[in-house]
């Protein structure tokens, strides 16, 4: 497994959004394949079946083709408009959900938290699993997608930064209390916080 395999141990963040536009044109092509396949199939029954291609079987046919044209198109968009470039896995548990501070940019602090990202029973993101879990505050603007059992972490730029299951080393430093000025305080649960700062995989 290379880096742009997400569960490969060498596994990096893109920044340059090569690997998302490598990933889009492949689908692109893949669906255009599919398509044009399903044409040269249809023109083939026409051909066999003569006059019988708009009664009996050729109907039969004409509606099955129909099918699943339909269907490798709505598969071919669902693929193409995935923010992050990578297969959503299933819907499983509550909606993920995080603590966001106030502040734009990573905690500068030095300190260093080794874990990896679970979701509680409500859905909130943390560090680690109860009773020792930590509630962790990421910078303003960071967003959660996927679900309770496999989910990603992404910056402002849309760039995946951590991922749910993944060896983690998370900078930044603990905090006492939570700020008024952060959002998610149904999700500061736990006894403690970390201000998230610079995020590299083990």
């Amino acid at each position: 497994m290379g880096p742009n395999n997400p569960w490969s141990p060498d596994w990096r963040p893109d920044t340059t959004g090569r690997r998302l536009a490598t990933i889009r044109l492949m689908r692109w092509g893949a669906l255009i394949a599919a398509i044009l396949y399903l044409l040269v199939g249809v023109g083939a029954a026409v051909v066999e079946f003569g006059d019988r291609a708009i009664t009996g079987i050729g109907v039969d046919l004409g509606v099955a083709a129909g099918t699943v044209a339909a269907a490798a198109a709505i598969a071919g968009t669902t693929w193409l408009v995935r923010p992050a470039g990578e297969t959503p896995a299933p819907a499983s548990g509550p909606v993920p959900r995080i603590v966001r501070s106030d502040v734009d940019t990573p905690a500068v602090m030095e300190a260093l938290l080794g874990t990896t990202l679970s979701a509680d029973a409500n859905g909130c993101v943390q560090a680690g699993s109860d009773p020792t879990a930590v509630t962790l505050v990421w910078p303003r603007g960071y967003t959660v997608h996927g679900n309770a059992q496999s989910f990603e972490i992404l910056d402002q730029a849309n760039n995946v930064v951590a991922r749910s299951g993944v060896p983690l080393d998370i900078g930044g430093g603990g905090v006492d209390h939570f700020q008024p000025t952060w959002t998610g305080k149904d999700c500061a649960t736990a006894t403690r916080f970390w201000w998230v700062g610079h995020i590299s995989q083990r």
